[in-house]
């Protein structure tokens, strides 16, 4: 499938600075139910900071210390007719939102210590990393372990908790979790990430990484975690916690490849 999307005319970018995912929440509830914004997500502060590094890991650590320990980040957009009119009324509505909802949060248009960056962020959201530079999730440590799945904003404070209690278990920074919130379908549901950063060159760690990433995704299963995309690390346990589902599929798979052709191996064929 592909899809087009005409280039907007104009684009501003705001940040809403909070201290916590939770507290994060019901404004994006609220932003997302006006329709005023184009890109909506959540970030905490490890991967923000490893996103925007530009020059190393002095860089890395200044913005550690410098930016929120999490961030929304809103894109508003308009395109060719009268945007500067609706660009205007959106950023006011959004103003009204937060005075009227939110009055302890600010609205900020720019984050402290990256110059310029409301007008990279654009870009930087819908167009693939650039190939001459290292991969963001790489640039930390070298590796990164990712877990992702789907489930709903209020849910999101169950499931961080969970990981953290697991990492400790392994002595893995609670600081080094790196954590991304997508908001999908207007905010009815959202993808939920964390990000484990390792050194790939260490065995140790990667078996370590291996042990941590299986418990982790055991305990937000638990806690009822949607695995749309159940990678084979995963697929085990979302196929045996999923019994009658995993039966469907298996009935439809030999309906429609009885020689067992298409994809042998994978998923829980």
């Amino acid at each position: 499938m592909v899809e087009f999307e005409e280039i907007p005319t104009l684009t501003k970018t705001f940040f809403i600075p909070t201290q916590t995912a939770e507290d994060a929440i019901e404004p994006i509830y609220k932003i997302l139910r006006r329709g005023i914004c184009d890109e909506c997500l959540l970030i905490n502060n490890i991967n923000l900071s490893t996103i925007l590094a530009e020059s190393g890991a002095q860089q890395l650590a200044t913005l550690r210390s410098t930016l929120p320990q999490w961030t929304i980040i809103l894109v508003s957009s308009a395109l060719n007719r009268h945007p500067e009119e609706k660009m205007a009324y959106q950023e006011e509505c959004l103003r009204e939102i937060m005075m009227s909802y939110f009055p302890a949060l600010n609205l900020l248009t720019t984050l402290p210590g990256v110059p310029a960056v409301e007008r990279m962020m654009p870009d930087m959201l819908c167009k693939p990393w650039p190939k001459d530079k290292t991969y963001w999730k790489h640039a930390y440590k070298g590796g990164c372990q990712d877990l992702m799945f789907m489930t709903t904003l209020e849910r999101v404070d169950r499931f961080i908790p969970a990981v953290i209690e697991v990492t400790a278990k392994y002595q893995y920074p609670t600081n080094d979790i790196g954590c991304y919130i997508q908001p999908v379908q207007d905010g009815h549901a959202c993808q939920l990430q964390f990000n484990f950063y390792y050194n790939p060159n260490d065995e140790a760690e990667k078996e370590r990484m291996r042990s941590l990433y299986r418990d982790a995704a055991a305990a937000v299963l638990e806690r009822g975690a949607y695995f749309n995309l159940p990678y084979p690390a995963v697929a085990d346990m979302v196929y045996r916690k999923h019994g009658d589902y995993t039966t469907i599929l298996r009935r439809f798979k030999k309906h429609f490849d009885p020689n067992g052709i298409l994809n042998p191996g994978n998923l829980c064929f």
